[in-house]
């Protein structure tokens, strides 16, 4: 985010499994500071129903401390509803490390929820604290691989690996794995001259096909 260079706007829609109880939504505004840094501000919302939903509004600020180096912080505010408790609100922040380390690889670190903040102080239903750790190179100028490991409180060590293909200036493509649950997934990218598509599949082998979309628009200066 930190390197950002114009304003954006972006949104995401993905259907998990097939069900609509699992559909889940996102909106994210990128705003450029020039030399101090970037805001941003997100919104996540998972499974609007009458028994359970949950949004996620995010406070974010980025700021690059070197031409190879930034990091990041966000505030999150929680509103979970369930039929039985109603609503009831919780915070927890994320921060995050870029690191570019020559022009074919970067690296990145991100930590979410720190503090172990509760969803629910009534049922104790504690937030998830994750620490992950990705590296991308750039094998050639179409070519980039993509790596990540994944600790959380809730699972053990996942790991994540990916490629992307650019077919040309405007259409990529990507595959990856995840271990624990294994699951395959596949993307399209599509870039115009300030739109931006990209579709994805994932395959779980046994609860079937997740399928989402996101659309990011990029202002002039």
């Amino acid at each position: 985010m930190a390197f950002t260079e114009n304003p954006s706007i972006g949104v995401f829609v993905e259907n998990r499994f097939g069900l609509k109880e699992l559909n889940n939504g996102a909106l994210a505004f990128v705003l450029p500071l020039k030399k101090n840094g970037a805001i941003g501000m997100g919104l996540y919302t998972f499974n609007q129903s009458v028994l359970f939903s949950r949004q996620k509004l995010g406070f974010a600020y980025a700021l690059k401390l070197s031409k190879n180096f930034s990091s990041g912080i966000q505030l999150n505010v929680f509103r979970s509803f369930t039929s039985e408790y109603g609503s009831y609100f919780s915070i927890c922040g994320e921060l995050g490390l870029y690191f570019k380390i020559n022009e074919r690889t970067c690296l990145g670190v991100h930590v979410f929820n720190p503090t172990s903040g509760h969803y629910n102080k009534f049922t104790d239903e504690r937030i998830p604290t994750a620490m992950q750790i990705g590296l991308a190179y750039q094998i050639s100028e179409n070519v980039l691989l993509v790596g990540e490991v994944e600790n959380s409180s809730v699972f053990n060590f996942v790991y994540k690996g990916g490629l992307e293909y650019k077919v040309n200036e405007k259409l990529r493509l990507q595959t990856g794995v995840k271990s624990d649950p294994f699951i395959t997934s596949y993307g399209l990218s599509f870039s115009g001259h300030k739109i931006e598509i990209n579709i994805s599949l994932q395959y779980h082998q046994v609860l079937d096909i997740s399928s989402g979309i996101s659309v990011d628009y990029y202002f002039d200066e």
